[in-house]
């Protein structure tokens, strides 16, 4: 059930961006739904055997969430019948799949370097690759052509490679992680995401007591203990969370405003709480 005010996809549709887009969720859905008319959909396969009737729609996860659903209806279904001619037209349900299966299928293009959002695009074999935070392949884009690569000296192609959904993201903790990807209809749990002790590095502060040692943050975490001398610090659980949760903050200000004055002195007391290990205090860091 969709608990409508941690909803990261319903915050998105009801947001200007996402009515800002209407457009283009329309033309892609209007070009899928040519290549339906012209049989394509079984006929037309990728380099993997893929084809566009193998795409998943979620249909029901969209109804369960009426609001977004509401939206829909209001904007890319009007948007697509002023794009296509009445040949063309289907009724609300099956739209709502062709929606529901560019939604969960595209792929966002973005700036090499900046990682600022320049497009969307479906690409049929690609589309066939699980999620992973540890994903073993990425996905690079060059012009209208997407090419798959993996970092590992000799590996030839299997649909088994992993992708990452939300490349952006993946310097994050597993519960922002986690969020994130439930716009794609899943709880992840992969084996970065299923692995604890790493994410509570991830989340770690300093200990109090001795000089080099930690303690981890975790979702099951009732107090913090060094794991190095045992002493338990005087920083609560909810305290550790929440400098975790305004470094992430702070980073997405950082990025629009460019004040790294401000941020150098921000980092500075932030250093002083959270570990070297800390995750979002090095990607503060780094920016």
């Amino acid at each position: 059930m969709c608990k409508m005010q941690d909803c990261s996809l319903l915050q998105y549709c009801l947001s200007e961006e996402r009515l800002e887009n209407s457009q283009v969720d329309a033309r892609l859905i209007v070009r899928m739904l040519i290549r339906r008319k012209n049989g394509d959909e079984v006929k037309a396969k990728a380099f993997n055997g893929r084809t566009f009737g193998d795409l998943m729609h979620h249909c029901d996860e969209i109804r369960a969430i009426h609001v977004m659903h509401t939206l829909i209806k209001r904007t890319v279904v009007t948007e697509v019948e002023n794009f296509i001619s009445s040949d063309l037209l289907v009724d609300d349900e099956e739209l709502l799949k062709y929606f529901g299966k560019k939604r969960t299928n595209v792929h966002a293009i973005t700036g090499a370097i900046s990682c600022e959002h320049l497009g969307s695009a479906l690409y049929l074999g690609l589309s066939a690759h699980d999620h992973s935070c540890a994903p073993d392949a990425h996905i690079r884009i060059r012009g209208r052509a997407a090419v798959l690569r993996s970092p590992n000296v000799g590996q030839t192609y299997s649909d088994k490679l992993t992708v990452s959904y939300a490349l952006e993201n993946m310097c994050q903790p597993t519960k922002q992680r986690r969020a994130e990807l439930r716009n794609w209809f899943f709880d992840c749990r992969c084996k970065r995401c299923m692995d604890t002790e790493k994410d509570g590095y991830a989340r770690s502060i300093k200990c109090h007591a001795c000089s080099d040692g930690l303690c981890l943050v975790t979702d099951e975490s009732t107090s913090l203990t060094c794991i190095k001398c045992s002493a338990v610090s005087p920083v609560t659980v909810d305290k550790a969370n929440k400098m975790n949760e305004d470094v992430m903050k702070n980073i997405e200000i950082l990025n629009n405003t460019k004040d790294y004055e401000k941020y150098a002195v921000f980092y500075k007391e932030t250093a002083k709480i959270l570990s070297k290990k800390n995750l979002p205090l090095a990607v503060l860091a780094f920016r």
